[in-house]
C-alpha cells in the first residue's frame, strides 16, 4: 500500500511540470523572395476546360497501359500498341494465335500426352 502512495505524488509532480513547460521556439526560416507572374502570362483555360468524350472509345473489357502503350483484354482479339493478335477463339490462318483451351480441344485425349505410336517405346529401369 505504501508503494502506491509514493507513486501518486511523483505522477502529480511530473504532470504539473508538463503543464507549465514553455513550448520550444522555432527560428524564422529565410526562404527568399518570390514574385507573382503577371496575370496575362498564365492561361488556365487548357487546364480548366471540361473533358471531351474520347474519339475512339475502348472496346468492352479490361484496358491496361504502360507509358502510352495499351493492351486491351476482352473480346476475340488483343491490341498491343497497334499490333493485333487475332483469331483467339477459332484460329484459321497460320498467323492467328490460339488459346490453350483451343489447342487442348484439338488434341485427342483432352490435351494429355499419350504414347500410342509404335515408334515410341517406354522402358523402365
Amino acid at each position: 500500500m505504501k508503494r502506491h502512495l509514493l507513486y501518486l505524488p511523483l505522477f502529480t509532480l511530473f504532470s504539473i511540470g508538463f503543464c507549465f513547460a514553455q513550448p520550444a521556439e522555432i527560428p524564422p526560416l529565410d526562404i527568399g523572395t518570390a514574385e507573382a507572374a503577371p496575370p496575362d502570362t498564365i492561361d488556365p483555360s487548357p487546364l480548366m476546360r471540361p473533358m471531351e468524350p474520347a474519339e475512339d472509345p475502348p472496346e468492352p473489357g479490361l484496358l491496361i497501359g504502360d507509358e502510352g502503350k495499351f493492351v486491351r483484354f476482352g473480346g476475340d482479339s488483343l491490341e498491343m500498341d497497334g499490333n493485333k493478335i487475332t483469331g483467339l477463339p477459332t484460329p484459321e490462318n497460320s498467323d492467328d494465335a490460339a488459346t490453350k483451351g483451343y489447342v487442348d480441344d484439338q488434341i485427342p485425349g483432352n490435351g494429355q500426352p499419350k504414347a500410342e505410336s509404335e515408334n515410341i517405346k517406354l522402358y523402365r529401369n
